[in-house]
């Protein structure tokens, strides 16, 4: 690869830019996970399943942003079940199939966690300077990188 090269430079010149972007929204939600006294994994997994009834843990994983192997997940999954955050049940249509949802508890931690929505209220702020078209254009744009990225695979 030439370094050099004009295009190559405002390709990493990008990257970089979305690095960032995900880094500062990171330590928000960071901090998020933090005040509940959870990974920000743990807090993944809560709001997957908060959003998502009765999943199995081949469901959670799929559903997951994240890129966690199954068993990944089900160590994370198990503490939480120990923490009484999570709960498993066998599914009353297929018995072998183990459903995982959220607790008293766990539904508490998720509405804290959409109380303080860390990333989310910094990127608001952060928007809140731009112009409507200016935003639908970034995300056209983003979409249309996705695309592109995912027809190379």
């Amino acid at each position: 690869m030439d370094y050099n090269d004009a295009k190559l430079k405002k390709a990493i010149e990008v990257l970089q830019s979305f690095y960032s972007v995900i880094k500062e929204t990171s330590d928000f939600t960071k901090k998020n996970a933090h005040e509940l006294g959870m990974t920000i994994q743990q807090l993944s997994i809560l709001n997957a399943l908060a959003t998502n009834s009765d999943l199995t843990l081949k469901n959670l994983t799929e559903v997951m942003s994240m890129s966690l192997s199954k068993s990944s997940v089900s160590l994370i999954v198990d503490k939480l079940v120990e923490q009484n955050i999570v709960e498993r049940k066998s599914s009353t249509i297929d018995r072998r199939k183990i459903i995982l949802n959220l607790t008293e508890k766990g539904d508490y931690l998720y509405q804290q966690s959409q109380n303080n929505a860390y990333a989310y209220k910094a990127m608001l702020l952060a928007l809140d300077g731009l112009d409507s078209k200016d935003i639908d254009s970034l995300l056209e744009i983003h979409d249309h990188i996705i695309e592109n990225i995912k027809s190379l695979k």
